[in-house]
């Protein structure tokens, strides 16, 4: 607007005599010229104007967006009529009219070209002189939007393609709409209409189909009411028709909460109400803008598929567990373990009402469908024929497959049109199948909540279904129930089958020779195929699902009594509260899966696995063989005959013989042919127990164990009976002779058996036992124990001949047994019966003797053949224990060995070994007066009565019995005192207790030493009992030792060992060790501390002071004239010496002082006084302590013991105070040796030094008052000191100690010489065990070191000048000094 000018708004219009508010103008004064003067008057109608001419502009354009809008036509009428005329705008929307008189003009629009604007404006405008009057006539659009919304009525998934047609209502004509190419004939999705029209007939009207989001938007249509129809439900969705009863619609306004409406049907009505122009245009500026339209369509057709599948991962033979699922799309030839589809099978459709809707079956994929019957129909003529078939492949040839997306042509439902449709078409029209369409109606009743369902039709007796799993999508979803049973228990719970399978289970109640009898009675009779040791039952039509399946999955034959067939079907289960619903198996309810939206309830498969078979099977072996020697019994089991796995007894596994090594075409032509392969059962019997018996002495019991195995992981059975056949050398009783039980020697819980006394054999006799056992799952306890008697003459004439040679080639007495009938339950109650054939046997089909017709079910025991046994024996080894040296050993000091007999150790000769009874020993420990050893033991080499050098020992020709073995040993080497029985480690001893009487068999490698020493004899031997019978020797003893008569007998069972071959009855290691005891040894010391001299005068002229220094004996300061050596065997003397040379003259009355220390140590190994040390080397809290119990110190008798030794006591009569021998006289006593010198001359050595042979005569006698007299003459020239603080008990380790002093006037002789002795002359102990303590490891005697007092000799004399300053001669003599010489020695 130019500058200046003013508006003029008027608010009238005039359309179709209504008034509305709906188009505005303005007028505008061009105030250019000065000088005119401008009046504006509001809502007047008319104006003055002062000039006589003015313009008018008259502007068209939209109220709401200000566009201009040109080919509008107005009216334009002047005052008194000047001007009437029609104007039309330009480009610009303008008309412009100039030099018009002034006045007041009417405008009015006569139309307006544009579309949607259907009201027009009409208003006064007064001109006025020179001025231009604007007047802007502004336009609302009266167009609005219409939005229709498709979808699936129960999903709310927005469907696509789906058509709808307009119509209006007020001409009631359907409605064509016009875009920027044109008038448009379809349009999908959203259009912005540019001009509309309605149509005289249907087919000119515009159609409008839903986009990918389902959505139609028309844009800018004319308001109005209109009807919204759908046409078509198009081709992109299954299962949906044009049909009112499954159609609702409902719409809203958005921007009138009030213009809202619904109904039923495939109309709508709805009324479009205008929307401002900035929303009709295109692009809208606003969302809310639309009415809009919702059309629900529900599903009333709907596709059932699924597949079936065996899973190979579960069931069979013991029903083994796997995942259940199909993980197979398609079978494969490379892998047979894997899931196989199952083409063949019979599938069914019933309604809720349980009418018949369809049947098909499954194709070679294991695939089916229902519900295609329309996609099969491709031409539409309601029949499948070759004509179809032609359309399909032309669509396929043709690539058009891609127009067909609702599921057309796609017959077998896989999501594609290819060729598997064509070949799937053909195998329908060939097989003059009848396809339907399914109405979600008829398998689904809302008002009575009841479901149709899908059943299977499959050979029951070796195929049922596999669990039911509605969680996941390739799992089962079938059961075996019955069409009257509504609802699906799962057999988990308790693990009983229902319905279906419960009838059929009892249709095949008893088993027997070529029939079944069912639950009442009735028999049907079965044909089996005969072929390599077993029988297959034939199944007549029977077809399979895959190639090289193991059964049929379904029998197909002529007769309405089809005893294999088997029916499955879904749960009908629609209870939305149920925890339960698995409606069609899809773990929901109808309206759950129409929620969904889907057009197929997929994944109604069944899945099948091998139903377990029965699979029984039988052993008969010899059990025992009782054999009676004058009234002793031995019962022989052979249960474990073949209990080893290597050599002759190679272990065969009789219920599974293709576990063996070697096989042969069958796994049955392997047990019979190869069972025990060149063995029979066997039983070596001692000769003498033949030989040395009375025929009322002697008899064999021959038991044969049947034992009946169920082979099958999961199911019951029965045996009912038995068909036997013995040997006829054998005799039976009427009764008692046949059992479920044999205990003690005794057949127990009898069961009733008859002799088929019609049976003519010459080699058998014929049995029925009516068993009627029962065997649980893998059981194979289940035995039958049958007993047979041989006499004395019999067994006598099949061991040996007239002359009591051994006879060979012994013939056996063979038996053979089969199952006669049989049943298969399922439960531990052995009350609901299992459908199942054992699949390798025909009951009752055995030939005796002719091993062509023995099956699984059938077995035989080799005959019982006796043989001569070797001799019994037991053999060991006698050896020393090496102990570790305590010298080597640390602070422990212990004598212990490992308790073993390890290589390299030495073997002990001159050791008696004997075989007791275990009733030869008083209180199990020690043997009674006279008794004698069993059987016959025998060393090597030339030793006849003890172990020679090896120290080996063998034990023979024993019988059965309780013994210990003896090991009587001692010697000069092995002395009693200073050896014992090695310990028993931890290990050893927990052996021996835990194995009691049968340790020998235990560990046998590990050589333990097996015998302990008689401790009560140990503790009299260390008490100094002398009344012990054998002083010098030891009686050490293994625990008591059961042997049964056979070795095997190792479980303590008194009369019964296992029924092996001819045996070696060999019991090895039973070794015995003897070991070193600790040493006990108490040393006494004497040393010389210090040596002083003292002049006459009392002037001290050497004081010489021995002490320790570094690790030596030594003078502590050197001292002029004394020499000190210490004691050391290298040195001569060697108890040591101190030499002091001084000058002849010096020496006369002067005083030599020693100073002496005594030293009194125990230096013993470390003992306990326990008898579990002693026999285990456990250690305990008593320490063995020694005392020295007389300490003596033999003192020169020149020498004077000085005062200060109070602790000391001087021995009168020392005889009388050592009454008996000392330790080193006893010792010397025993251990006195000799030689002979060159000249032939006996020479009597017994230890001491510098004693002559009346000495150790009267040593060697044995005699006190001998001993009396050799003590005189060596202590002849001795002073007898005694002190009792030396004598204390002590611990090793620990020792006792004191100081002598004593001195002696010298003499001025040529040489003094001082010996000084000291001696331990008893020891003793307060522990009752522990070893003598002997001068061979200890020192009970010790001499101090030699005092040597000389003057000086040679020719080079050296003079020192002792200088004596002496205050006493100084007092006498008053005048000088005197000097004295002393000559000391180099």
């Amino acid at each position: 607007m130019k500058k200046g000018q003013k508006v003029y708004r008027q608010a009238k219009y005039s359309y179709s005599s209504t008034t509305q508010d709906v188009v505005t103008f303005r007028k505008f004064e061009d105030k250019s010229q000065s000088d005119v003067e401008n009046k504006v008057v509001s809502n007047e109608k008319s104006i003055k104007w002062m000039n006589f001419t003015g313009n008018l502009k008259i502007i068209k354009e939209d109220e709401e967006t200000g566009e201009r809008l040109k080919g509008v036509k107005f009216s334009v009428k002047g005052p008194d009529k000047t001007l009437d005329k029609s104007y039309t705008t330009d480009e610009n929307g303008e008309i412009n009219l100039e030099n018009i008189i002034t006045g007041e003009y009417k405008v009015k629009e006569v139309s307006n070209s544009n579309y949607g604007y259907t009201v027009m404006v009409e208003d006064s405008v007064k001109v006025k002189s020179t001025k231009t009057v604007v007047y802007e006539a502004k336009n609302k659009k009266q167009t609005g939007n219409l939005k229709i919304i498709k979808q699936d009525a129960d999903s709310e998934k927005t469907l696509e393609g789906v058509s709808f047609k307009i119509k209006r209502k007020d001409e009631n004509k359907y409605i064509q709409v016009k875009t920027g190419d044109g008038w448009k004939k379809d349009i999908t999705g959203i259009v912005h209409i540019e001009d509309m029209k309605t149509v005289d007939t249907e087919n000119e009207a515009t159609i409008f189909t839903t986009n990918s989001d389902g959505i139609i938007e028309v844009r800018n249509i004319l308001k109005g009411t209109y009807y919204v129809e759908e046409v078509s439900v198009g081709d992109i969705y299954f299962g949906y028709e044009v049909d009112d009863d499954y159609i609702t619609w409902s719409y809203t306004s958005t921007a009138n909460k009030d213009n809202t409406g619904s109904g039923k049907g495939h109309i709508a009505t709805v009324e479009v109400v205008a929307r401002a122009s900035y929303n009709t245009k295109e692009p809208p500026k606003e969302e809310n803008r639309n009415e809009i339209v919702v059309f629900k369509n529900k599903r009333k057709y709907i596709k059932l598929s699924g597949y079936a599948w065996e899973d190979k991962r579960v069931g069979g033979k013991d029903n083994k567990a796997g995942n259940e699922k199909c993980d197979v799309e398609e079978n494969t030839e490379s892998n047979k373990e894997v899931d196989k589809r199952l083409a063949n099978v019979l599938v069914k459709l019933y309604s809720w009402e349980g009418k018949l809707l369809g049947q098909t079956i499954t194709d070679e994929k294991g695939n089916y469908v229902f519900g295609t019957k329309s996609m099969a129909d491709i031409n539409g003529d309601g029949i499948i024929s070759i004509v179809d078939v032609t359309e399909i492949t032309r669509v396929i040839s043709s690539g058009e497959t891609n127009k067909y997306t609702n599921g057309l042509m796609d017959i077998n439902n896989d999501g594609k049109i290819d060729k598997a449709d064509i070949e799937k078409l053909q195998n329908i029209i060939s097989l003059n199948e009848e396809l339907i369409d399914v109405k979600i109606e008829d398998i689904y009743n809302s008002k009575t909540k009841k479901a149709g369902y899908i059943e299977f039709t499959y050979n029951g007796l070796n195929y049922e279904t596999v669990s039911v799993n509605v969680k996941e999508e390739n799992t089962n979803k079938v059961a075996e129930i019955s069409s009257n049973s509504q609802n699906l228990v799962d057999k988990s719970i308790d693990g009983t089958y229902l319905d279906n399978r419960t009838s059929f289970n009892e249709s095949w109640a008893v088993i027997e020779n070529n029939k079944k009898i069912d639950s009442d009675g009735n028999v049907d009779t079965l044909d089996y195929n005969h072929n390599n040791y077993a029988s297959s039952l034939s199944y007549p039509g029977g077809i399979t699902g895959y190639n090289e399946q193991k059964y049929p999955i379904i029998v197909k034959d002529n007769t309405n009594n089809n005893i294999f067939n088997i029916t499955a079907r879904t749960e009908t289960n629609v209870d939305e509260n149920s925890a339960s619903k698995k409606f069609f198996g899809q773990n929901k309810t109808i309206e759950e899966i129409c929620k969904e939206g889907k057009d197929t309830i997929k994944n109604i498969n069944l899945g099948v696995k091998e139903r377990a078979q029965p699979d029984l099977a039988l052993i008969k072996n010899i059990y025992s063989a009782k054999v009676t020697v004058n009234g002793y019994e031995h019962t022989y089991n052979y249960e474990d005959r073949f209990n080893k796995n290597t050599g002759e007894n190679k272990k065969i596994d009789e219920f599974n013989p293709e576990n063996n090594e070697e096989k042969t075409e069958t796994n049955v032509r392997v047990k019979f042919n190869q069972k025990y392969g060149e063995k029979s059962f066997t039983r070596a019997i001692y000769p003498s127990d033949v030989k040395e018996t009375q025929d009322k002495d002697f008899s064999v019991k021959v038991v044969y164990k049947i034992t009946l195995k169920n082979e099958s992981g999961v199911l019951y059975s029965k045996i009912n009976s038995l068909v036997d056949y013995f040997d006829a050398r054998y005799t039976i009783e009427e009764k008692g002779s046949i059992g479920t039980g044999y205990e003690n020697g005794e057949i127990k819980d009898e069961i009733n058996y008859k002799l088929d006394k019609s049976y003519q054999d010459a080699k058998y006799r014929k049995l029925i036992i009516d068993c009627n056992t029962k065997i649980n799952p893998n059981e194979s306890n289940r035995n039958i124990y049958v007993e047979y008697t041989l006499t004395r003459d019999s067994v006598k004439d099949i061991l040996f001949d007239e002359n009591w040679d051994e006879k060979t080639n012994i013939e056996g007495l063979e038996n053979i047994v089969e199952i006669n009938s049989y049943s298969t339950y399922s439960d531990k109650d052995f009350t609901k019966s299992y459908a199942g054939i054992d699949s390798d046997s025909n009951p009752g089909s055995t030939i005796p003797g002719n091993k062509d017709t023995y099956e699984d079910d059938t077995d035989y025991a080799p005959g019982l053949i006796l043989e001569v046994a070797n001799s019994r024996e037991i053999t060991g080894t006698v050896f020393e224990d090496n102990a570790v040296d305590p010298t080597e050993g640390g602070t422990n000091r212990e004598r212990l060995g490992n308790g073993k007999f390890d290589d390299g150790e030495k073997t002990i000769s001159g050791v008696q070994v004997g075989l007791y009874k275990e009733a030869d020993f008083e209180n199990g420990v020690k043997l009674r007066s006279g008794v004698q050893p069993v059987g016959t033991t025998t060393y090597e080499g030339d030793n006849k009565d003890s172990t020679g050098k090896d120290g080996t020992f063998t034990i023979k020709d024993f019988v059965p019995g309780e013994y210990r073995i003896v090991y009587t040993w001692g010697d000069d080497k092995y002395t009693v005192e200073d050896y014992k029985s090695t310990i028993w480690t931890s290990a050893n001893k927990d052996e021996k207790e835990k194995n009691k009487k049968t340790w020998y068999r235990v560990n046998t490698n590990t050589r333990y030493s097996d015998a302990k020493d008689n401790y009560a004899t140990r503790l009299k031997i260390d008490g100094g009992d002398t009344s012990i019978d054998k002083k010098d020797s030891m009686d050490s003893m293994t625990n008591s030792m059961t042997f049964g008569v056979e070795l095997d007998d190792i479980y303590n069972r008194k009369t019964e060992t296992s029924g092996i071959d001819k045996v070696t009855f060999s019991i090895e290691n039973i070794d015995f060790g003897v070991i070193e005891r600790p040493r006990q040894s108490i040393d006494v010391t004497k040393r010389a501390k210090s040596m002083k001299m003292t002049l006459a005068n009392g002037q001290v002229i050497a004081d010489a002071k021995i002490v320790e220094k570094d690790g030596k004996l030594q003078l502590e300061q050197q001292v002029k004239g004394v020499i000190y050596t210490e004691p050391s065997d290298k040195n001569n003397p060697k108890n040591g010496q101190i030499k002091a040379e001084i000058d002849n003259e010096l020496i006369q009355g002067s005083k030599v002082e020693i100073e002496y220390e005594i030293k009194v140590q125990n230096n013993s190994e470390i003992d306990y006084d326990s008898e579990k040390y002693y026999c285990y080397g456990e250690k305990d809290v008593e320490i063995v302590k020694i005392k020295a119990s007389g300490v003596y110190d033999y003192l020169d008798n020149t020498m004077i013991a000085n005062d200060e030794n109070t602790e000391w006591e001087t021995i009168k009569d020392y005889n009388e105070k050592v009454s008996k021998p000392t330790v080193i006289e006893e010792y010397l006593h025993k251990s006195q040796s000799s030689s002979t010198d060159a000249s032939g001359n006996t020479k009597i050595r017994i230890g001491y030094e510098k004693f002559e042979e009346q000495y150790s005569e009267a040593i060697g006698n044995w005699r006190i008052e001998n001993i009396i007299t050799a003590r005189k003459k060596r202590l002849a020239d001795k002073t007898i000191l005694h002190n009792a603080n030396l004598e204390g008990e002590i611990a090793p380790g620990e020792f006792n100690m004191a100081s002598l002093t004593a001195s002696k006037i010298l003499t001025n002789t040529d040489e003094i010489e001082l010996n000084n002795d000291v001696e331990i002359t008893e020891v003793t102990r307060t522990a009752k065990t522990g070893r003598k303590v002997t001068p061979k490891y200890t020192s009970l005697y010790d001499r101090g070191e030699t005092v040597t007092i000389t003057t000086p000799t040679g020719e080079n004399k050296n003079y020192i000048l002792i200088t004596i300053v002496a205050i006493s001669f100084f007092v006498i003599l008053g005048t000088g000094i005197v000097f004295i010489k002393k000559k000391i020695l180099k």
